[in-house]
């Protein structure tokens, strides 16, 4: 089932036998939950719109006459020795007098990967670097190791990605805005330099920034992100340091601040870019985590005392932005496919009825948040909102086992620019809904056959640009490497 669906969750399995059972004897209780699933469809994407609509409160930027120490932390792991070297190569060309750069390698077996990066740091004073065999706690490890390394002096910690390049203003944007706005995080936009031969690819990811973290300030609810992020390192010291339980410990140590009255703000200024993943199997990767961990950190959120009822609720628009609540639906879906040819399809009119409902309310508001988000701006806008789409089953499973505590492993965004296709084409909840929508027409409930076909439809599209965006950006990686010194 699993396979055939993309339906990843351990407890969503568990629930759907008791869901087939629930749609034959008890449809009332089916249809009780389903009403429930709307109404927080509703709020939901209420809210994501109304977030878009929220005004941006732009930073008070500080003119530097004094020059602070800021300790730039890359952690990495794993990662190919000439990206790393190009990270480290765009920091040492940072106009900022008064700085350090740590470069932490942990768990890296192969040798290969950072001996080049070893040596290249060895011809610069201003780099340290390590490399640890045997280090526990994924990034939120290595970062806590960072911390233990950087120079008494440095007053800030300024956290990048290995894969990411800063701008030469980069420093001195970071500082100014956090002493102009007092604050004791302040997170930076991510974009891209990755090759987005299709358009709508990095619109889709920028759009958590331009319509969540933009509307953040008005409530001083800004989490990090975990890259292009500067740090007061008395206030991480604070919070208690980067111990962990999340996989996503930028939004983690970003909730700490909130329980501790520390101000946070979110910067819209571009001071570096990094790159978009290479195939459609590590960008499904990289979403799960992101929506699993932030799941975690939600339902840690909720019992902390110290942040008030209305910043939890910014903080959660923010965590539940890669996340929506249709998987009780799909599954309702499928308990209806599977006992139908034993009972009358139309007894479920009412199920059926719902069940459209939720769907069409959240593609209908994504397509209006991505409109707010491009400004229209034709193609796209469409693309854009396809490519969310195509993660259609990422977004509705991948977070629910985090629900009940269940814990899941650290997977780290490949950067290998890799030639081999993708193996992943998830046409599960398409396929899901075009079935129903067959068998409906079948039974002549012709409007809410074509209404899931029509749902079926856009997923569809969504995989197949997708796919095209990958094929293309491999096409790409395969010219590059062609190409002779």
């Amino acid at each position: 089932m699993e396979s055939i669906f993309g339906i990843k969750s351990r407890i969503s399995l568990l629930l759907l036998f008791p869901i087939i059972l629930g749609v034959y004897y008890i449809p009332d209780l089916i249809i009780m939950i389903l009403g429930i699933s709307v109404v927080m469809t509703v709020v939901h994407i209420g809210y994501q719109l109304k977030w878009a609509l929220r005004r941006y409160k732009k930073p008070t930027f500080k003119t530097l006459t004094a020059y602070p120490m800021i300790s730039i932390h890359i952690p990495t792991h794993n990662e190919p020795a000439e990206v790393v070297i190009r990270t480290i190569q765009s920091c040492l060309r940072v106009d900022y007098p008064n700085y350090e750069i740590i470069v932490l390698d942990n768990n890296t077996t192969d040798e290969k990967l950072w001996k080049p990066v070893e040596q290249f740091c060895k011809k610069y004073a201003l780099v340290k670097f390590r490399h640890y065999e045997k280090l526990s706690g994924f990034k939120a490890g290595a970062l806590t190791k960072c911390l233990e390394i950087t120079d008494p002096k440095a007053k800030y910690a300024f956290v990048v990605d290995a894969d990411y390049q800063l701008y030469a203003d980069s420093l001195n944007k970071a500082v100014g805005v956090a002493q102009g706005e007092n604050a004791c995080l302040v997170q930076f936009p991510q974009n891209y330099t990755s090759q987005d031969t299709i358009g709508g690819m990095n619109e889709e990811y920028n759009h958590y920034f331009k319509a969540f973290a933009r509307g953040s300030n008005r409530s001083e609810s800004m989490l990090s992100t975990g890259t292009l992020s500067l740090y007061s390192i008395s206030a991480i010291q604070q919070v208690g340091g980067w111990k962990t339980f999340s996989i996503t410990e930028d939004a983690e140590i970003g909730i700490k601040f909130h329980e501790h009255q520390l101000k946070t703000f979110y910067a819209d200024i571009l001071i570096g870019k990094g790159m978009l993943p290479n195939t459609l199997k590590d960008m499904r990767i990289q979403r799960e985590r992101w929506a699993f961990g932030n799941i975690q950190c939600l339902r840690n959120l909720m019992f902390k005392k110290e942040v008030s009822i209305g910043k939890k609720i910014d903080i959660g628009i923010q965590l539940t932005a890669w996340v929506n609540f249709l998987g009780f639906s799909f599954l309702t879906l499928l308990s209806i496919l599977m006992i139908f040819p034993f009972f009358k399809i139309q007894s479920f009119y009412s199920i059926l009825y719902l069940v459209s409902i939720n769907i069409g309310v959240y593609m209908i508001g994504k397509f209006f948040l991505f409109g707010f988000t491009t400004r229209f701006y034709s193609m796209v806008h469409f693309q854009t909102f396809l490519f969310h789409i195509s993660m259609l089953d990422v977004h509705t499973f991948s977070w629910w086992d985090s629900m009940i505590g269940l814990k899941k492993p650290f997977k780290r965004t490949n950067k290998f620019l890799s030639e081999g296709g993708d193996t992943v084409f998830p046409i599960g909840l398409a396929l899901l809904m075009t079935l129903m929508g067959i068998c409906l027409i079948v039974k002549g409930m012709l409007i809410m056959g074509y209404v899931f076909i029509v749902f079926a439809s856009i997923n569809y599209m969504g995989l197949n640009l997708i796919t095209l965006q990958f094929v293309k950006t491999t096409n790409y990686i395969s010219q590059l490497n062609t190409v002779k010194p």
